[in-house]
């Protein structure tokens, strides 16, 4: 049969923005449900403060397999590598973090966390994996598929996690669980929708792999460098006051991702019609979606300050107990902080298109280097709250440095790669 001919028909951008945040809002409220089970079915908090400490490490793991390839294979409009060398660069991707993980957890992490951790960065593994199908099928402008995908793996996710908690009282095997479900809904579900627009088996030609590691490896580094600045802040208060108050900040900051979760949906549709601005020499149009962009995400914090502010105590409260609530306070700064996370991750994504790794990467840079000087005495000065306030400081600078790398550079590089 043509495939061709059975491809399914395209769906309209505002479909593909409708699927896309469905689907990944009900993912982040089922890892945000995680947390709140490893507190309510826990035996103590130390459970919560090893699971936020291998969230912090996955979240670096993800971002090292992810090696920022989605923006440049969404945005491959000149199809320079096929879906099955993306595919197979993901392998690839995927042993570089295993080599890069198995020194950064001897180097930073107690020996005590170290099974949670691995087993949590084997989860992260697999998670991120599918994100390389998702790609395809935003190509294909069928986020649908990566919607449904988020949806089946989230609520299987928490079942998972609750058996191995509930019925073992083990976290280890709650985790495991966790992988093992996300791994056959990647390789049952997404791979056969992928398979639908193109052969995505993987293929591992070497001229091809290096050229992608090559394209990819600044913009790697630049979310690399990005990513970091959370797990750094994260990572030094559970240093210096331990795993049970840093599974406290965990607890409260868990469900406030909704906001970077809401805001970073919302904009990864439209990096396709970016590309296609850039490539069409549109620079106005990619100012204005710029700046309706971030003028939305002003109003998602706003808004979000504003709800968890009139309702957070109470639902902390109702979800956690008395203990977690009375640390409600913490709200207001961290929805602060994801706002910023998410509008540098979208600016560094943008930045990504324009083929403008190194700028990207500057920012990162400086981004990362700012929250290392700046977080031991926020810390001391401010406690908990010095988490949130090191994070936004850091990212406010890498959005200025980044927005004004766009603003200084509107002519497009997509040509000087070919």
């Amino acid at each position: 049969m043509n495939r061709r001919s059975s491809t399914p028909e395209k769906l309209s951008l505002g479909v593909n923005i409708a699927w896309n945040t469905v689907g990944s809002l009900v993912y982040v409220v089922c890892n945000w449900l995680i947390t709140v089970l490893v507190v309510v079915l826990g035996s103590d908090l130390s459970a919560s403060g090893d699971l936020a400490l291998a969230m912090s490490v996955g979240n670096v793991v993800a971002t090292i397999v992810l090696f920022k390839v989605r923006p440049v294979q969404v945005s491959d409009l000149e199809e320079r590598f096929s879906q099955a060398d993306y595919v197979g660069f993901r392998f690839v991707s995927i042993a570089i973090a295993a080599l890069f993980v198995s020194g950064y957890i001897l180097l930073t992490i107690r020996p005590g966390s170290y099974v949670p951790v691995c087993l949590y960065v084997l989860f992260k593994m697999v998670d991120s994996f599918v994100d390389v199908y998702h790609g395809v099928d935003q190509r294909n402008d069928h986020l649908d598929y990566p919607g449904i995908s988020q949806i089946l793996r989230g609520v299987l996710m928490v079942v998972a996690f609750s058996f191995g908690l509930f019925l073992f009282h083990s976290l280890n095997l709650a985790i495991f669980l966790m992988a093992v479900i996300s791994f056959l809904v990647v390789a049952t579900y997404d791979h056969s929708r992928a398979s639908r627009f193109c052969d995505v088996s993987p293929s591992f030609t070497p001229v091809k792999m290096c050229q992608l590691l090559k394209t990819c490896f600044p913009g790697f580094i630049a979310s690399l460098l990005c990513t970091m600045v959370v797990s750094f802040a994260r990572q030094e208060y559970g240093s210096e006051y331990g795993s049970e108050l840093l599974g406290i900040y965990a607890a409260v900051a868990t469900p406030t991702v909704i906001v970077q979760a809401v805001a970073g949906y919302i904009y990864a549709p439209l990096l396709v019609p970016i590309a296609r601005a850039v490539r069409e020499g549109k620079h106005g149009d990619v100012a204005r979606f710029i700046c309706k962009y971030l003028a939305l995400l002003l109003v998602i914090v706003i808004s979000a300050v504003v709800l968890f502010g009139i309702f957070g105590e109470t639902a902390l409260s109702i979800v956690y107990g008395d203990h977690i609530a009375r640390y409600h306070q913490l709200f207001t700064p961290i929805i602060v902080a994801t706002g910023s996370t998410a509008g540098m991750m979208f600016l560094q994504d943008v930045l990504v298109v324009y083929r403008k790794y190194y700028h990207a990467a500057f920012a990162s840079g400086l981004s990362l280097a700012l929250c290392a000087v700046v977080v031991r005495p926020l810390l001391v000065s401010f406690g908990m709250n010095g988490i949130s306030f090191s994070i936004t400081l850091a990212y406010c600078m890498g959005i200025g440095v980044s927005g004004m790398s766009l603003l200084l550079g509107g002519r497009s590089h997509l040509q000087s790669e070919e």
